[in-house]
């Protein structure tokens, strides 16, 4: 089996295209389309899962958040109601004792709501960095969108350059398209 000699003829005007050759151009395009959309769904999952894993964490803080201020808001110490009045007729050492217990609760519930302040200062961290991850995929997303000068997508006007420029050139691999290119460039400047 010998490989067959290819030759390219240029001319001002394209030949018209057989119906093989629209239908193979066509499913190229098609099967090119398909390929982008399973990576763009593959992105769009994974950027989905990224984001119910960040949820599940932030129910978690929430739980552990709400469960604290349940336990602040049950947590009533014995409270004696103490007259001042009758403060000269009281045990000192019940009312050092019970001095002593206020100033545990008080450590104790301080702990509590630093523990609870830094929990808040690390959920509002991982909402910014959500908020900045947000804006960072809408922009990429944004740039993608925009369409090249002539309104194509800019990955089409790509492929459509390069088959025009090895049509217009005969060449038949990607490092002479390159040195096309850049000996046009200089024409052009």
């Amino acid at each position: 089996m010998d490989v067959q000699e290819r030759t390219i003829a240029l001319k001002k005007e394209h030949a018209n295209k057989t119906t093989y050759e629209i239908i193979k151009e066509e499913s190229r395009n098609a099967m090119d389309a398909a390929g982008n959309t399973g990576q763009y769904i593959r992105f769009v999952n994974n950027h989905i899962n990224n984001q119910n894993k960040e949820i599940n964490k932030i129910k978690k803080i929430k739980e552990k958040f709400d469960q604290e201020v349940q336990l602040l808001q049950n947590h009533n110490p014995n409270l004696l109601k103490i007259d001042t009045d009758s403060l000269d007729r009281m045990n000192i050492e019940i009312v050092t004792k019970y001095l002593q217990e206020l100033l545990v609760e008080k450590g104790l519930t301080k702990k509590r709501l630093d523990e609870l302040k830094s929990d808040i200062e690390n959920v509002e961290d991982d909402l910014i960095k959500q908020e900045e991850q947000i804006e960072g995929l809408n922009e990429e997303l944004e740039i993608k969108k925009i369409p090249g000068p002539n309104g194509k997508n800019t990955e089409i006007e790509i492929k459509n350059e390069l088959s025009s420029l090895v049509e217009k050139y005969g060449i038949e691999n990607l490092s002479n398209v390159l040195k096309g290119v850049k000996s046009s460039k200089n024409l052009a400047s």
